[in-house]
């Protein structure tokens, strides 16, 4: 039988792999919102369209591209193997992890130092504001919804969203009290939320 994992203790954060999962989402958004405007005709003017058919087309890309790096983001952090990424990228794993590896750690950072420290500008909306991000996207997805699509349930973002269970949230906790003291700060909400935790994961242990 699979080891079940200890349920997340009240309050405790979204994972990062759901955290990278928003992020997906908002970018999507933001593609098929863009993409939309393309699908109606206008007429050319004189000369053409002047370029601006090309301009768009090349801003679906970007955003395609946000898209991919979002989605590899979320896959790795969520659990799948760089072999897996590689099939599906038709690469070598080494060439896949050497790429993306960097993004990954990158990711883990910007959500540890943001619970630590609070946003910055360049702090990723998705990890900044999660509460927000998740209910704008579960409203868009509620008013794209088209008959015969699957049915999506009342909240089809914030639902699929997973929280750290105790285990990884006192790991958690350790990388935002290595955070603090390299900067000779600490926090006695930090201690309190540990020993919340802790006092939690000790009472599911058998």
């Amino acid at each position: 039988m699979d080891d079940v994992l200890p349920a997340p203790v009240a309050g405790a954060p979204l994972t990062s792999g759901s955290l990278a999962r928003l992020a997906l989402g908002a970018v999507a958004r933001e593609l098929s919102d863009f993409a939309r405007g393309l699908v109606a005709s206008p007429s050319p003017g004189g000369s053409g369209y002047d370029g601006a058919l090309l301009v768009d087309a090349l801003r679906v890309r970007e955003l395609a591209e946000q898209v991919l790096h979002a989605a590899v983001l979320t896959e790795r952090l969520t659990g799948t193997g760089w072999s897996e990424l590689a099939d599906e990228l038709d690469a070598g794993a080494a060439e896949v992890q050497q790429r993306w590896q960097p993004a990954v750690t990158a990711w883990d950072h910007q959500v540890e130092h943001a619970a630590a420290f609070g946003a910055s500008p360049d702090t990723p909306r998705a990890i900044a504001e999660p509460a927000a991000v998740a209910d704008e996207l579960d409203q868009w997805v509620s008013t794209h919804q088209e008959a015969g699509d699957p049915p999506i349930g009342e909240h089809p973002v914030t639902s699929g969203l997973a929280q750290m269970d105790p285990l990884r949230e006192l790991l958690h906790l350790a990388a935002l009290r290595r955070l603090y003291g390299a900067k000779g700060q600490c926090s006695a909400g930090l201690a309190a939320r540990e020993a919340t935790v802790e006092h939690a994961l000790g009472h599911t242990q058998p």
